[in-house]
């Protein structure tokens, strides 16, 4: 099972690709996470930050890094009460792509296993980020 969204952004592939990989506007967007990573494939990746009060780390490894292009890497939070096993680790790509309407981004999550409720809080999750990011380029536009 997997979760795949998409959204286009009126933004070029430049700046989009600063707002996925730069802690300083990961945080804007990502539940108030900053990525903390060399980017280097085979480096660690980790997610921080206070959302609503609460304070998150996750944690994985970058699989992939073609800049501007596409990363992946895997992702755990060790908070949801599973075993911190590769099996429990979401794989995670993001896809940048010029199109007619603007920067697309596509998001897939994988490594899901059969769980439904797990699924659906990815695919709710991405909803909100990929919202959120979608109001912070609008809003912060003049910077870039």
């Amino acid at each position: 099972m997997q979760v795949e969204k998409t959204a286009v952004y009126n933004t070029n592939k430049s700046v989009l690709w600063r707002m996925l990989t730069l802690p300083q506007h990961t945080e804007a967007y990502m539940f108030g996470c900053k990525v903390m990573t060399t980017w280097e494939v085979g480096s660690n990746i980790r997610w921080e930050g206070t959302y609503m009060g609460h304070h998150q780390v996750l944690i994985g490894q970058v699989i992939e890094f073609m800049p501007e292009n596409q990363l992946q890497y895997s992702n755990f939070d060790p908070n949801i009460g599973m075993e911190d096993h590769p099996k429990n680790y979401l794989n995670v790509s993001y896809k940048v792509e010029d199109t007619k309407k603007g920067t697309q981004l596509t998001i897939t999550t994988s490594n899901i296993g059969g769980d439904k409720n797990r699924a659906s809080e990815v695919a709710k999750g991405w909803d909100f980020v990929l919202d959120a990011l979608e109001q912070y380029i609008e809003k912060d536009k003049a910077r870039f």
